[in-house]
């Protein structure tokens, strides 16, 4: 999930001619700088339980948005937020197998002639509407038993654990800002990994 410069490599190649994509790539290196992909989204804490066969993910998640992706949100321009989950089964003198992925994602998105925020889940396509932008946001980060895997798919006497990460799909705002945001620091927006173990 995390963008990375090569990325903007790709990005470059793609959109702009080959002669002026190399000089703004050569500015990228300038521009961005070492901390550049700093964590501005948090995970404090998740944790997995079992209810009725079936394994759900509860976290806890502070997004924090620098000033110039506020103001995009509140001129009119949707956020979509991707969390992606990983099952994946404990070995002792292998890497880990993984077992199953799935990504959550959401829109946040301001309504200027209601003064409100909204947050819509693209899974399920539930959505809420807020006064507040901090009210948005809270109730964005605080996932409540999103359901990841059926105890059924898992063997017996096996340790598992799942991971999760969070971060702002760049790919998803309106093409003319998309290069702006990859080669801007403030869009991108990510997360620690997280593990949780299983019970």
């Amino acid at each position: 999930m995390r963008l990375m410069p090569m990325d903007i490599v790709r990005y470059l190649h793609r959109y702009l001619t080959p002669r002026f994509g190399t000089v703004v790539l050569a500015l990228v290196g300038f521009v961005v700088a070492p901390n550049a992909w700093a964590e501005d989204f948090t995970i404090r804490k998740a944790n997995v339980e079992l209810i009725d066969q079936v394994y759900y993910l509860n976290a806890s998640i502070d997004y924090r948005f620098p000033g110039k992706v506020l103001e995009a949100l509140h001129k009119g321009v949707p956020l979509i937020i991707r969390i992606d989950i990983e099952v994946v089964r404990s070995r002792k003198y292998i890497w880990d197998e993984s077992v199953a992925s799935l990504s959550q994602r959401y829109r946040l998105a301001y309504q200027p002639l209601t003064e409100q925020y909204q947050v819509v889940n693209l899974n399920s396509g539930a959505h809420q509407s807020y006064t507040s932008f901090p009210e948005a946001v809270s109730e964005l980060g605080d996932i409540k038993e999103l359901p990841v895997i059926d105890r059924k798919l898992l063997f017996d006497q096996e340790e598992y654990k799942v991971r999760l990460q969070a971060g702002l799909e760049i790919e998803k705002l309106p093409v003319p800002m998309q290069f702006l945001a990859y080669v801007t620091p403030d869009w991108h927006l990510n997360s620690n990994s997280y593990t949780a173990p299983f019970p």
